[in-house]
């Protein structure tokens, strides 16, 4: 088996637009994934709307509860720094960073 994917890292300045999504998530209960078109002064999706996919699954984890084989790993770089709580001992990111960091270092 293997999985196919891209990654985009964004780094806003707050937390804002992500807090909006999860309400609204959590009181509707889905989602729209839209093409959209943009010279990054604007973006177009209107026209795009018919090829729209609803969505009813969000899966959002906790950096630190990603592991090696987990899908979500290929989000991980080699030089993230995650928020482990106190106390978690052998927490399933330690291990995948330390294989990413040594991938990276070749």
């Amino acid at each position: 088996m293997f999985a196919v994917s891209r990654v985009h890292t964004m780094e806003p300045s707050s937390s804002l637009n992500l807090d909006r999504f999860l309400e609204r998530y959590g009181r509707v209960g889905h989602y729209f994934l839209v093409p959209a078109t943009g010279d990054g002064a604007s973006i177009e999706s209107l026209k795009f709307g018919k090829y729209g996919i609803t969505k009813r699954h969000l899966n959002v984890r906790d950096a630190w509860t990603i592991g090696r084989n987990d899908l979500e790993s290929v989000g991980i770089r080699p030089d993230d720094d995650p928020i482990i709580p106190e106390g978690k001992r052998d927490a399933p990111i330690t291990l995948l960073l330390e294989a990413i960091r040594r991938r990276s270092s070749k």
